[in-house]
């Protein structure tokens, strides 16, 4: 049986956040996440799209080729203490 590895990072949506830090990273084997400021209004990533920021994460994912399973795995390790 082949195991399959988590890709190498992954966008995510961080709940209750504040607008520029709404849309994390979390990568391989990392605990936790780092925000970025793809929503803070500087790039005209999300405002010129017309987007969500649920659905550029997940356009932003689907062009690292990260599936929504895949993404939600990454989550649940990089809240382990041992990611």
């Amino acid at each position: 049986m082949t195991v399959k590895m988590n890709p190498p990072l992954c966008y995510i949506v961080v709940p209750a956040a504040e607008r520029g830090e709404r849309i994390g990273i979390v990568k391989r084997g990392e605990t936790g996440y780092y925000t970025t400021d793809l929503d803070d209004g500087s790039l005209p990533t999300i405002a010129s799209s017309g987007l969500s920021v649920e659905a550029f994460v997940r356009h932003m994912n689907s062009r690292l080729g990260v599936t929504e399973d895949e993404m939600l795995h990454m989550i649940t390790q990089s809240m382990r203490k041992e990611a």
